[in-house]
């Protein structure tokens, strides 16, 4: 004998379909504006790192000290000689600048890090130099690839990639070993570098992807590509 369905189970079916259709809609829709989404992420990602010496020049130093300790060490080392200023006579300082100007930096980086800027010399961003040119670099490229590229440009070839970093890996290591001592430009510079090597390797594999899940999901769903 067949079962027959009652009215509930009849009920609870319609109701999933109607969540598969809603997730598969989401999903649509992620597949077209999945670079807006990716550059939202990373402006929610940026904006605590501007807002911290917002929030400090604000009066606000129990919230902006709990940004610079999120975004600290391993996320970045904040080092007061390595990061952009705001509300500042000036926007970079470099070790023997901040030392002329009477702050005190212990050799120690972790102890370094703490200083956070003053009303004389601004105060410094929860980011340094190049990890901000680095992600704003991906925020950027992106939105130049949706906008002009995303349906030509072709994937960049590993050892491109590989070209591509070495510029940030040579400034940062010898800097990291002591054989010398980058600068704001050279930091900015090759973060950007690397941002654009990435997006261009990264993305178009990203976009073709997309492309075919959202054409499963359109013909599924009858919606235009």
């Amino acid at each position: 004998m067949t079962d027959i369905p009652t009215h509930s189970t009849v009920k609870v079916t319609g109701r999933t379909r109607d969540l598969v259709i809603l997730v598969d809609r989401g999903v649509y829709l992620l597949t077209c504006h999945w670079v807006a989404f990716v550059n939202a992420l990373l402006l929610l990602y940026l904006l605590p790192a501007f807002a911290a010496p917002m929030l400090l020049a604000g009066g606000h130093a129990g919230t902006s000290r709990l940004l610079y300790t999120l975004y600290g060490p391993p996320v970045c080392h904040q080092l007061p000689e390595r990061s952009f200023y705001l509300f500042g006579p000036r926007t970079t300082y470099s070790y023997e600048d901040l030392t002329a100007a009477g702050v005190e930096l212990s050799p120690n980086t972790l102890e370094r890090r703490r200083f956070v800027g003053d009303a004389a010399l601004g105060y410094k961003m929860a980011f340094c130099e190049r990890d901000l040119a680095l992600y704003g670099g991906v925020f950027f490229f992106g939105l130049l690839f949706a906008l002009l590229a995303r349906k030509w440009l072709k994937p960049l070839p590993w050892w491109g990639l590989v070209l591509f970093a070495l510029p940030i890996a040579v400034d940062g290591f010898t800097q990291l070993f002591g054989l010398r001592e980058s600068t704001p430009e050279l930091r900015v510079v090759t973060g950007l570098v690397m941002a654009a090597g990435g997006v261009w390797f990264a993305y178009p594999y990203v976009e073709a992807t997309m492309l075919d899940l959202r054409k499963s999901v359109a013909a599924k769903l009858h919606l235009p590509l």
